[in-house]
């Protein structure tokens, strides 16, 4: 059973599952940002930044050599070691904007959904970097800024990145970052749970991890947009 608690570092109110089966249900197109990652982390080292409650960790780790996830909350912290803890992965709580409790670098850093809430953003990408070992991989997904700034209903990013604004950050940091935007495919299954909710068979629309994919460019139409780089 998914629960909504409110987060005392962030105040941010999240939907914390307890099992990777309602994170697919509950939080599918956040899911599908770890399933696309999971591509590039076997048999490396990970950390996932803001890693909330976890299952995103929980997922990589089952291929990864080992994950380090950190969240600047502690609440957050203490529901993945609760529910998604495994031996190979290290949950920390940290502010991804200052200094990072750890000299490791990692093979692989990801961190979805982070950015915008941060103080300095410039302060974060640079962790990231000295973070990253030399040709390591760093996978990033921000809101679309513009779509983003419209919205009434969270008070919590303190920056809505439009696509110049977006690439010119990056590439401070990451002159070989590549750009996409996560779409979703509403194939047969979609229509049919489509079909239940309107005869009141369903209460909510559910979507599903694998009808999401990576469009190339950043796209003023989709709300969530990539960057894939390397150092």
């Amino acid at each position: 059973m998914s629960e909504i608690i409110t987060n005392n570092n962030s105040t941010n109110v999240r939907l914390w599952p307890k099992t990777l089966h309602r994170a697919k249900q509950h939080a599918a197109s956040h899911m599908a940002r770890y399933v696309f990652a999971a591509k590039y982390v076997a048999g490396k080292s990970v950390c996932d930044v803001a890693c909330g409650a976890g299952y995103g960790s929980n997922y990589l780790a089952q291929t990864a050599k080992s994950v380090t996830a950190i969240d600047i909350s502690v609440d957050a912290i203490d529901w993945a070691r609760k529910y998604f803890n495994k031996d190979n992965i290290k949950f920390l709580a940290a502010d991804a904007a200052k200094p990072w409790p750890l000299e490791d670098k990692f093979d692989v850093i990801t961190s979805f959904e982070s950015m915008e809430h941060v103080e300095s953003p410039q302060a974060f990408l640079e962790n990231v970097y000295n973070h990253l070992s030399l040709d390591g991989l760093f996978i990033l997904s921000v809101p679309n800024g513009p779509r983003d700034k419209k919205k009434t209903d969270n008070p919590y990013h303190l920056h809505h990145f439009n696509d110049v604004d977006l690439k010119t950050l990056i590439e401070k940091f990451f002159p070989k970052a590549e750009y996409f935007s996560q779409a979703y495919k509403k194939g047969i299954k979609h229509y049919t749970t489509k079909l239940l909710r309107k005869a009141r068979l369903l209460n909510k629309q559910p979507y599903f991890v694998k009808n999401y994919f990576l469009k190339p460019g950043l796209h003023c139409d989709l709300k969530t947009w990539f960057v894939v780089t390397q150092k």
